[in-house]
């Protein structure tokens, strides 16, 4: 598997982080999956962590919750997953 823009290091390098801190995006350019072997799976895993901070909103003991949202085209048309 192999970014049009380069490696990982590259897409962390141009990575942006918006709205206050709550939105990050990462730009992998064109993704070429060159292997055909079916036997080797070809995966991307993108982990994060976050951090609530106390504030007059946010206070111990109260729920929160988080979401992630992919978007990405595949065969010229555009594609939305959340979760």
């Amino acid at each position: 598997m192999r970014a049009s823009i380069g490696g990982f290091d590259t897409v962390l390098a141009n990575a942006s982080v918006t709205s206050n801190g709550s939105m990050l995006d990462l730009d992998f350019g064109v993704i070429t999956n060159a292997n055909n072997d079916d036997n080797t799976p070809e995966t991307i895993v993108i982990t994060y962590h976050v951090v609530v901070i106390n504030s007059t909103d946010s206070n111990r003991g109260d729920a929160k919750n988080d979401n992630a949202r992919l978007r990405y085209v595949r065969d010229g048309a555009n594609h939305d997953r959340t979760a």
